[in-house]
């Protein structure tokens, strides 16, 4: 009487006798111990694998102990349970992961010189920039996602707006050029006529928007240097007089009378930076800065009312929202 046993695929015959032959034993033994050391090896991660899949050290770094910046730590703690949280002057980080939470907390980080990457939140383009451009010393590498929304997604909420390629301006300073090419792709894209104002250093927002006269909607980008605390007034009055949308940059600029804008909470935008830690974390490699990919949308509803825009479904449904945890 015979049975068979199969070790990876293969069948094998063994005798139930005492008298099988000892060099067929030695054959079948030496074989099953090289599919168990193939096997072991298989199993065992390569060099280049193991060093993706490092865990490094994570340090939030934060600068006040406002409200915002208390919700933005309290989310955080709950997805990145092995951060350390404090002060850079406090915190030792080595060739830790750097988040930095605010321009502040950005500025502390450049001037600590650290070792290891760095990603800045809660932030705006121009003030990321200028941070790091002026950043003395040898800068670390860094990465950032910004506090403002997405310009493709404000586009992208004008066309849905108006239903049609209504002429878009967009107001520019010397801090906010470097975003010019990427305006004009998402212009492209949402097939938005769009005019590029550059305001130099002896120009005034007065003269701009007499200037944009022929565009429906003005499309405003946080720039220090183009829209103040006192001239914001102005600007929501002059558009308003003259019938033209002002797509804000933030929902406080939307309650104020700009018509609309995509805006996200702090959970969208912790949702993003979990995602990219992770991916950082099997890659080693860190991501251009980006926009913000969660959003929903806001709308002044009186404000449009006087606009004559009707604001259907499709508009208040304009969202990305992270999957729930």
């Amino acid at each position: 009487m015979t049975r068979r046993s199969r070790v990876s695929g293969t069948a094998f015959r063994m005798s139930s006798s005492n008298t099988e032959p000892h060099h067929f034993r030695r054959r079948w033994l030496l074989r099953l111990g090289r599919v168990l050391v193939a096997a072991r090896f298989a199993a065992r991660p390569t060099l280049g694998q193991a060093a993706s899949q490092e865990h490094r050290e994570v340090v939030i770094v934060v600068s006040d102990e406002g409200d915002l910046t208390r919700k933005v730590v309290a989310d955080l703690r709950r997805r990145l349970p092995r951060a350390e949280v404090g002060d850079i002057k406090v915190l030792t980080p080595r060739r830790a992961l750097v988040i930095a939470v605010g321009p502040a907390a950005l500025r502390s980080v450049m001037a600590a010189s650290v070792d290891g990457p760095v990603i800045s939140i809660f932030t705006s383009s121009q003030v990321y920039h200028s941070i790091l451009e002026t950043a003395t010393g040898r800068r670390p590498a860094s990465t950032a996602i910004y506090a403002e929304p997405s310009p493709t997604a404000q586009l992208r909420l004008v066309r849905l707006l108006f239903k049609r390629p209504i002429r878009t301006t967009v107001v520019l300073g010397g801090r906010t050029t470097f975003l010019e090419s990427l305006l004009q792709r998402a212009a492209a894209e949402a097939r938005i006529p769009l005019t590029v104002e550059n305001y130099e250093l002896d120009d005034s927002i007065s003269r701009i928007l007499g200037r944009s006269g022929e565009s429906h909607a003005i499309l405003a980008i946080p720039d220090s240097l183009v829209f103040t605390s006192d001239n914001l007034r102005t600007v929501l009055l002059t558009t308003y007089r003259n019938g033209q949308a002002v797509i804000g940059f933030s929902a406080a600029l939307v309650r104020a009378g700009a018509l609309a804008t995509t805006f996200s909470e702090v959970e969208d935008i912790n949702a993003q930076l979990e995602e990219l830690v992770s991916a950082y974390e099997g890659s080693g490699q860190l991501p251009a800065p980006q926009f913000p990919k969660y959003f929903r949308t806001l709308i002044n509803e009186d404000v449009a009312r006087s606009l004559n825009v009707v604001i259907d479904d499709a508009v208040r449904a304009f969202a990305n929202r992270p999957e729930k945890r």
